[in-house]
């Protein structure tokens, strides 16, 4: 095995290590199971080439590679393109062959102009925006900001369409209680991001009123279900069971502690 092999095979590796140790290996999509587990490596996996060898910014998201460390790949890989040329061996006889002086003058050519592009990205961009390649952040704390530092219902409600191990433990319990403080309303006032396919990523196990889970479980809602059930992705896209409902007496108690916007009072 090559040097430059074994650098690209050993931060590739370090890569999944990280999203592991961090609980952050799951993709952000509601899939579940095997299938779940094999498609959250495949993403990670085409996320990481993509933003390794195209530089494609979109992929210093949270949800996928990861601020910090999208820019430190980008570091490795012009390491690595140093490496391959110094390792570039000339073919006596060959026509044609690059010298390896003219290699290592293409590649210091190419990883210094990337450097450069990569600097003058960050001077020119709104500076609001740079600590996003340096960012820690994990793709479930993601998922989980949006949902707690928002005051829109529309938006706090994509949590639901989030894979529920990116957010369920940490905040299960906000996201069950504003659910059904505000549910009610919602059915009575029908706002317009509240349709079929709203309701049908709805938990069960996250409604505590019977009736009103009747409600929100009308026959076409239950067909979106039943498709995504019978879709190529088949068990992939049906969540694991969730926890044990609580009783109407700790939900009250719960929600007195938390207002309608699914915030805990007293918290900064």
């Amino acid at each position: 095995m090559t040097l430059v092999a074994k650098v690209l095979g050993g931060e590739l590796a370090l890569f999944f290590v990280a999203k592991a140790l961090r609980k952050d290996l799951l993709y952000w999509a509601p899939l579940y199971g095997l299938g779940g587990a094999g498609i959250s490596f495949l993403t990670r996996l085409l996320a990481k080439a993509v933003g390794d060898w195209t530089a494609v910014v979109q992929t210093r998201a949270s949800v996928d590679v990861g601020g910090v460390y999208f820019t430190f790949g980008l570091s490795i890989t012009a390491i690595v393109g140093i490496i391959a040329a110094v390792g570039h061996e000339e073919v006596e006889g060959e026509e044609g062959t690059l010298t390896k002086e003219t290699v290592m003058k293409s590649m210091t050519a190419c990883c210094i102009g990337m450097v450069i592009s990569f600097v003058a990205l960050l001077c020119s961009m709104n500076k609001a925006y740079v600590h996003a390649f340096l960012s820690k952040e994990t793709g479930n704390k993601s998922i989980q900001r949006k949902f707690t530092d928002s005051e829109d219902n529309e938006t706090k409600f994509i949590i639901l369409e989030s894979n529920k191990h990116k957010w369920q433990e940490a905040i299960g319990d906000f996201v069950k209680i504003w659910l059904n403080a505000n549910i009610q309303t919602w059915l009575e006032e029908q706002p317009e991001w509240f349709k079929d396919h709203a309701m049908s990523t709805i938990p069960e196990d996250y409604i505590y009123d019977s009736e009103i889970l009747a409600r929100i479980r009308t026959h076409h809602v239950e067909k979106i279900i039943q498709e995504r059930r019978g879709s190529f992705m088949g068990g992939a896209l049906i969540p694991p069971p969730g926890p044990i409902p609580k009783r109407k007496d700790e939900v009250d108690e719960e929600m007195g502690k938390v207002d309608t916007g699914g915030r805990c009072r007293g918290r900064t």
